[in-house]
Order: C-alpha cells, then structure tokens, then sequence
C-alpha cells in the first residue's frame, strides 16, 4: 500500500475511536519510510483539525518509536500549537546529544526564558548554533536586567564563541563596565533587608551610574506591590536602564493603562510583557485584575494559553476564581483551557467557591468542569465528598452521572458501581457501559472492562463495539478461548477485514491444545567452536535484558571463547534490513523474511515455522559448538528444536516467566489459559534443551517445582562490571541543578512500574519530612506507574522533596548514581518480584553506594543484613521508613558491598561459570 494512502488513512483513523485500527495503520505508515520523520509529517494535519490529542496518544501507544522519539515529536506538537512550557517538559531531560533535540530545547528556553538551564546547554553540547543573532541579543538584555550579573556576562562569553554579534558585543563590554558596580549591590540587598523607602533613598544618594546598576538589583529582590513602587519612582525620577525597555516598556504601559482603567490595554500590554519574559507577581495580579474588568474575546482569552499551561495562571487560583464572580464572560476561560494538571486540593478550593456565589453560576461551572473530567482521560481529582456536594447542584446530568460511575470504577467498588448502572433505562445503561467500558479497556482494568461488557453484551449482543472490545478485553486477559469466540460472533464481513487477527487467535487456541513441533529432517552436522546466543532483543536497544547478554557474550570473549549473537525473527524492526552487524567486536545476525514474518503480526505457528528454518540456515552457515537461548519461549524455541535437528547441543537461560509479569500488571491473567500455556512451554524448552541456566535460585527453585530436572540446572546470577561501575565524585552539575548540596539524598533509578513498590517509597518519604528532615529524593527513569506516582507525590504533600527526572541516556547513568546516597528497592510481594533478580542493586553496590531492598525471595539473595546492604518488609511502609532512618548513619555500608560485588558478582568472574556449563 502506497505511503500517501496509509498517511490518509491514519489521519482519518484519528476521528473514529477505534484504538486497534488506529494502531495498524500507524504501524503500516511508519514501516513505509523513516519512521520519526514519517511521524513529523502529519503533525500539520492533525493541528489543523484540532486531533493532536488523539495523534499523541497514538504515538505513545506505537511501539514504532523509541521513547526519545516519542517525546521530541510530542514537544514538536505543543511547539507548534505554542504552549512552550508543555513542549519543554517533553524533552527537558532528554540527551544533549542529538542535534535537533538540542535546537528545539534551545528555542524553547528562549522562549520561555529559562536562563540557567539554557546555560547549562550552551556550555555542555557541541550543537549551538540554534539561536540567531536577534534571539541572543534579546537574550543578552533579558538577563541583564532579570538575571544576576554574572550569568549575563556568562552567556554574552558563550554567544561570542559562536562568532562575531556586535551588538552582543555591546552588551558585553558594557557589562564588564559595570560588573563590580553590580555585584556589590546584588550582595547588599541579598545580605540586608531593606523597607523599600530606605532602599530607594539610598538609591537616589547614588552616582547615575551606579544607581542605575542598584535598581536592578533592588527590582530582582522584590515583587508585588514593592516592585511596582520601585518602578512607579523609577520612571517618576526619569531612570533610564539599559537594555532593559523591552521587558520594562509595555510595564510600564500596563501600570499607566490600569490608573486609567483601560483594563483592555492593560491585558495587551500584560501579555506583551509576558511573552518578552516578565513573570512577576506584579504582572500576575495585573493580568488578573484586567480578566476581572475587560471585555475579551475569546481568541484574546485563548492567548493565555501558555501562561495557563505554565502554571503562571491557575484556574483554580482563588484570585481567579473571585474575577469569574465579577465577569462570568471568563467561564469560557475554563471551557477552553481546564487541563489535566488539576489536582484534589485544586478541586477542594473550587468546590468551597463555588459554596459562595450565585446558584446558576454554580451550576454552569460546575457542568463545564465535569464536562472536561467526563472527556478527560486522567483518574479523577475527586473526593467522595465532592461528588455528593456536586450532586446537589447537578443531580441528573447524563456527564455526571457517567463521571459519578468512573469514580466508583477507579476506586474498585465493583458492586455498588454495577448496582447504580442496573437503575437506569436500557437506553442510558447502554449508554453509560459503553462509556465505562471504553474507559476502564483504555485503563487496563481489564477485569472491570469485562464485568461491564458482559452487561452491554446482553442489552446489545450485536453491537460491533461490544464484540470488539470484547475481543481486547479477553485478549488482554489472556482468556483464548473466550477471544475466539467473540470473533466468531462478528459479521462475517467484518471477520474478512480482521481475517488476520482471527486467524492469530484460533491458532493460538490450537497451539494451546496441541505443542508446536517442527517437522522439517535435517541432516546433523561437524560441530565448530562458535558459542550463538540467541536472543529476543540485543544492543544497541537498552534494558535490563540487553545489558545482561552484553555482558555474558562481551566476558566470553575475553575468556577465549567465540560467542556470536542471533536475534529473533523479524528484529529489530528496521526497513534496511541489515543482516549482520558489529557491536563489541562481535557478529550480531538479524533474520529476516521476504515476507516480512514478525511475532504477534502472524500466527504463532507460521512465526515459529519461519523462524525455525531461518536459524537452521544460519546454523549449516557457522557450524556452530553450542545454541545458547535466552528467555522467553517465543525466542528460544524454533532455535532449541533447529538445533537438535542438526544435532548441536542447547542451553535454555530462563531469565525470569514474562507470563509472571504480564500477571503483576493485569488482575486475573494468572488465572488464564495463556498464563497456564506460556508456562507449559517454558518447561517444555527447559525439557528440551540439554541444559538449563537461571539467575536465581528462587527460578531455580520455581523450574524444579513444575518438573524440570535438578540436576541439569545451573544458576548464574545477574551481575555488574565492576571495572565500569567504580564509585565517583558527586557530580556538580547536577548537585545544582537539583539543590542538593547539605542533603541526604535518596533515589531510584530504572523502569518504574507497580511491582517496583515505589508508591511506599513515597508514603516513606511523607513520614521523613514530617520528623523535619533535610532530603531529596530523585526518581530517575520512566515507565507506566510514572503518573500515578506524580498525583500521590502532590497528594502527600511531598512534591517539594521529589523530582521525577524522566529517562536518561544510558551513558549519564552513572552520573545519577554519583549523587545518590541510598538507592531503596521497596519491590512488591508479587510472584514475578520473588523469583527475578534485578540488575540495579549490583550497579548501585558497584558505585559504593547503599542498597535497601524489600524482604522477598530474590531481592534477599542480593543483600547481606548489615554487611552488604539493609533489608525492610515488604509492602510496610513503617518498616522501609525506618529502614531508610537507619541508612542515614549506614552508608559506609555502600562501601563494604562494593568488595563484596568485587569478589562476587563482577561479571568476569560470573561468566567462567558458562566455561563449566558448555563442557
């Protein structure tokens, strides 16, 4: 299918609400052409038709994209729609490596006028020239007149490395005219406080010069109404500062335009100020005083957007609530900007204001809000107690009702939410199932999406949304045959168009029944000394996965062996199709197909078929001594049955039951039948192969239990290279960056999911600030929990005390490592959680740093009790925080577990162990 068509196709996927169709055909699309600029180009269509919404959340469902392209062209899009604050949170702690990525933050600290961090930029990226001359000058005069002296003079140095800007120049050299003038009043008025009268006398005793250089570091101290009577005498006494009138001027204007209640000309001139960096209390009540008294349009309210987005205005402001009293024009203020930055203490205030005012404004307000929470697709900021006070005023409203319902499904109140539905009309039940089964499928509460689709199935058993969703629903559950079943129900029309998802479904049934062999005869063949390691997934992809068997293949071969590396079939997804590639001085085969077999794009059946005769190729190809494959089934079994065809012996590593985590994150897939058929075949590899390796002795333990023999198991632990995880410095930058100079500092770095426990953590850290304690606590890594984490942050109070950094590269790990004192790991007591062992600790143990970890199975085979790290009960929040109490007088202990990983997990040690194996 032709680019042009797939690209019409996706965008029109974007009006209809049909999640898989609009994943297939944006997969198809991005196969078709390079898929981050192929993404790009249909940012304009989607703007234009007010879908960007709809389109971002297509991109975060694309597996199609790596996480770093994921949110450039998210930043791309609110850049483009000019909410500047939401654009530079998407890529604020992305890599400085990557020249586009560098060029759109550059402009976005421009234009929000982020002085430090922009300078951090300048001084740590190759990449600078993404500023032309005008936007450096402008730059220049804004911190000059907003900024301390020395980081204007710092960033007028960095712009003249860039090449010759006179006027930049200009500025410089006056700025090293008057430097020493500065700085002494920035230290004065920093070191005493003066009454604002004192200040301006003194100030007016001044050389010209000099007291021009004091009002810019007496207007940097204050704000609000002392702000204003300094610039109020500023231009009263005719002052001139330099360089400073295009933030000063429209001011200036505003504060002349509201002594005349001109309150239109004082919002322009406001908005004028903004834009060029103003962001005063000062210019925030002036803003709202003219909200309160001027007649907008609704494209000059529109104009407020980023100060909106930014936080700079808040809807939910008492000050901006009691303006709507004075001017109900600012409702639609609230229709087009109320955002799902809205927190429940936010909601609390709204709710007693609008106790206050007028019983038809209540009511207006109050739709417009539920009507955005109705449409919303974030948990609701809510109480109980809202919902009944709301309930008085609104009682009926079909939005309402549905968003009273959503409250009871988010909090798992399953029977009262199923017993309230049962109380309306079929013609409003239907309605309200299908709202709160799309909502709860969208949300992964798989089990409550099919409770309410079980309801609407027996009002609308046709219904082609129903049957679909149903579909999803059991697939997700991991229910087979259930899946099929429904597939059957459709109209047979439909069944053609989705002929290749049911046909995935019933061979997936049939291979449920019936174990996949391959039947090919192969001739055996010699053996040579190559060791294939066959893998789901390798470098340059990055994850707990890829490090592992980076490690294994790279200390292989310094121990003289030849390993060389297969990934599955059809991986990594990549329109060149390279065959094979370097990475550590070691060959890395891809397989391919004409046809362009991919796992879960055909049957199983056909995928294994495929991939089996793929492999065996390539083993007649290399002749190799071993077949060594690694998790899961769906990797390693074509690989095992092709190598015992040609008569190669074969090692199964089970590195962990992926079944078991899809099992943590979906309530009721550990019931299924794919849950019960993935676990069959993994044992059935295991009895396959001639040896099986784990990396705990929990999986050890797990695999003997469901039958597989003791004695043809060995135990290879996760481990760390010690000579590359070496304890450093703290690194300064971001000791700034993150004000943690003074304090102890906690932190977890990695993939941040439900089972990694880190919603105790925070509850932990609540009880921390409560005792008075001098903290921070960084979460660095991104991940599915990471929301929800967010929201509890605010929730407790905590917010102050935690930054979620996002991912980081992974060469910037270690500096992340560097600055954290103790590292908890407060993981769940979750079946996957007792039987896999994580990577992280070891690296943590490495940077002589210390480890606390919850008292599950696994994670206790990691840590030694006060020698090597400190241990906590799971899932008690009480326990971990006294834990992390304890590690402040413990961290010598970090030290002591560096020896210990030295000598015991450093994967040139660990990986000898395979020598013994392969013999």
């Amino acid at each position: 299918m032709k680019q042009g068509i797939l690209k019409m196709g996706v965008f029109f996927s974007l009006f209809i609400k049909s999640q898989p169709v609009q994943n297939r055909l944006f997969r198809l699309y991005l196969e078709k052409g390079d898929s981050l600029q192929t993404a790009i180009d249909l940012i304009p269509l989607a703007k234009k038709f007010n879908k960007h919404l709809v389109y971002m959340n297509m991109i975060q469902r694309t597996n199609q994209l790596k996480d770093t392209e994921k949110r450039y062209i998210k930043a791309l899009i609110w850049e483009s729609l000019s909410l500047f604050a939401k654009a530079l949170k998407e890529i604020f702690q992305l890599s400085d490596q990557n020249e586009e990525i560098v060029k759109l933050k550059g402009k976005l600290l421009y234009l929000e006028r982020r002085t430090k961090p922009l300078l951090l930029l300048l001084e740590n990226t190759e990449h600078r020239h993404f500023l032309p001359t005008e936007m450096q000058l402008s730059f220049v005069k804004y911190a000059y007149s907003k900024e301390k002296i020395e980081i204007a003079k710092q960033l007028c140095e960095l712009f003249l490395q860039w090449g010759q800007n006179k006027n930049v120049e200009e500025v410089y050299q006056h700025i090293v005219e008057i430097y020493d003038i500065r700085k002494k009043w920035e230290d004065e008025f920093q070191r005493v406080s003066y009454d604002i009268h004192t200040a301006i006398q003194t100030i007016e005793n001044l050389p010209e010069l000099e007291q021009t250089q004091a009002v810019i570091a007496l207007l940097q101290q204050k704000d609000g109404d002392e702000y204003e009577t300094v610039l109020r005498w500023l231009w009263g006494k005719g002052v001139s500062i330099p360089y400073s009138e295009e933030i000063l001027l429209p001011l200036k204007e505003a504060i002349k335009a509201k002594d005349q209640k001109k309150y239109q000309t004082v919002f322009h001139q406001c908005m004028t100020a903004y834009n060029r960096g103003e962001r005063s209390q000062l210019l925030r009540n002036m803003l709202i005083e003219s909200l309160q008294n001027a007649v907008l349009s609704e494209q000059e309210l529109y104009s407020l957007r980023n100060a909106v987005e930014s936080k700079y205005i808040h809807l939910l402001s008492r000050e901006l609530l009691n303006a709507l009293k004075e001017n109900n024009q600012l409702i639609s203020l609230y229709e087009q900007m109320m955002n799902d930055s809205i927190t429940l203490d936010d909601f609390s205030v709204f709710m007693n204001w609008c106790r206050t005012i007028d019983h038809d404004l209540s009511i207006k307000m109050l739709k417009t809000f539920v009507h955005k929470l109705f449409h919303s697709n974030r948990k609701l900021p809510i109480a109980k107690e809202h919902l009944e006070t709301m309930n008085h005023f609104i009682a009926g409203d079909f939005e309402f009702e549905c968003v009273k319902k959503r409250w009871l499904l988010e909090h798992r109140q399953q029977e009262e939410l199923l017993k309230e539905i049962d109380s309306y009309s079929s013609h409003h039940k239907t309605k309200m199932l299908f709202y709160l089964a799309k909502y709860a499928y969208e949300h992964e509460y798989y089990a409550e999406a099919s409770l309410l689709l079980n309801k609407a199935y027996q009002l609308r058993p046709r219904s082609l949304f129903v049957l679909r969703t149903l579909i999803g629903v059991h697939h997700r559950l991991g229910n087979i045959s259930e899946r099929v079943k429904y597939f059957e129900e459709l109209p047979f029309f439909i069944r053609r168009i989705l002929k290749n998802d049911y046909e995935i479904a019933k061979d997936e049934k049939e291979r449920m029944k019936e174990k996949w062999t391959w039947k090919k005869d192969l001739p055996q063949i010699a053996l040579g000394d190559k060791i294939v390691h066959v893998l789901n997934k390798s470098m340059p992809e990055v994850n707990g996965y890829t490090i592992r068997s980076r490690e294994i293949v790279v200390h292989q071969k310094k121990l003289g062996l030849k390993p060389v590396v297969v990934t599955k079939l059809g991986w990594p997804l990549n329109r060149k199709k390279t065959k094979i590639e370097n990475i550590d001085g070691i060959e890395h085969y891809r397989l391919y197909t004409q046809q362009d077999i991919r796992l879960n794009v055909v049957p199983l059946t056909m995928y294994f078929e495929h991939y089996a005769e793929q492999f065996a190729n390539l083993l007649m190809e290399i002749k190799p001594r071993i077949v060594h494959a690694a998790s899961n089934f769906q990797n390693a079994l074509p690989a095992i049955q092709a190598a015992k065809k040609l008569g190669i012996p074969t090692v199964y590593e089970v590195r962990g039951f992926w079944h078991d985590t899809t099992a943590s994150k979906v309530k009721g897939f550990e019931h299924s039948e794919r849950y019960r058929m993935h676990e069959e075949y993994e044992i059935y590899c295991c009895q396959l192969a001639d040896k099986v390796v784990t990396i705990s002795e929990s999986l050890a333990q797990q695999l003997i239990s469901l039958g597989v023999e003791k004695n043809k198991i060995f135990i290879v632990p996760n481990g760390v290279d010690a000579d590359v995880f070496t304890p450093e410095e703290r690194d300064e930058e971001l000791m700034n960056l993150y004000d943690l100079h003074g304090k102890i500092v906690y932190g977890f770095i990695g993939s941040v999911t439900k089972y990694e426990g880190l919603d105790f953590a925070l509850k932990a850290i609540k009880r921390l600030k409560q005792d008075g304690e001098d903290f921070h606590f960084l979460l660095v890594g991104d991940g599915p929990a990471v929301a929800e984490l967010k929201e509890l942050a605010q929730q407790l109070d905590i917010a102050e005390h935690v930054t979620f950094v996002g991912r980081v590269p992974h060469d910037e790990v270690k500096k992340y490592y560097s600055v954290i004192d103790v590292f908890p790991f407060p993981r769940i007591n979750a079946k996957v959680c007792r039987l896999v062992t994580p990577l992280k600790p070891y690296e943590v143990m490495a940077m002589g740093k210390l480890v606390l970890v919850s008292d599950i199975p696994a994670l206790k085979e990691m840590v030694i009790e006060g020698e090597t790290g400190l241990i906590f009960e799971a899932e008690n929040v009480e326990s971990l925080y006294e834990c992390m109490k304890k590690a402040q007088a413990d961290l010598h202990i970090g030290i002591k577990s560096r020896k210990w990983v030295e000598r015991e997990r450093h994967w040139k040690e660990l990986c000898k162990q395979y020598v013994n194996i392969y013999s």
